[in-house]
């Protein structure tokens, strides 16, 4: 720039003012082209940025998917427990269904027999 530039004493020409116009176009360019690499630098630290977060993301869902299915699996198995835990409790409610119900019988057989011995006994009173 200081090539276009008059010495102090001398009278600006014609060919100084074009020189500083072309100077000023210059370093316009300068500057849009600095900008522009400043931008391009900008641009590509927001894509990486960009693809970091898109990584991100896409591991958290695969952790989260990860963790539902481990959690899936869990709750199938809990299922599984209960319903032969279920299935156990409905056998032991037979049995004690049927043991009762074989209580009752033998209370009845039980109560039948004291019935005939009571009656056998006051027969023979009877008979006396």
């Amino acid at each position: 720039p200081r090539l276009c530039l008059p010495a102090p004493e001398a009278v600006p020409t014609e060919k100084d003012a074009e020189c500083r116009k072309i100077v000023a176009k210059v370093e316009v360019q300068d500057a849009q082209r600095e900008a522009e690499a400043a931008l391009a630098e900008k641009d590509s630290e927001l894509r990486q940025l960009r693809q970091l977060v898109a990584d991100q993301d896409a591991q958290r869902e695969a952790e989260v998917d990860f963790a539902t299915s481990a959690l899936r699996e869990k709750l199938g198995d809990a299922e599984k427990q209960l319903a032969e835990k279920g299935a156990e409790l409905e056998k032991a409610e037979a049995k004690l269904v049927e043991r009762g119900e074989q209580l009752e019988k033998v209370e009845r057989e039980f109560k039948e027999s004291i019935e005939k011995t009571a009656k056998s006994i006051q027969a023979r009173i009877a008979k006396t």
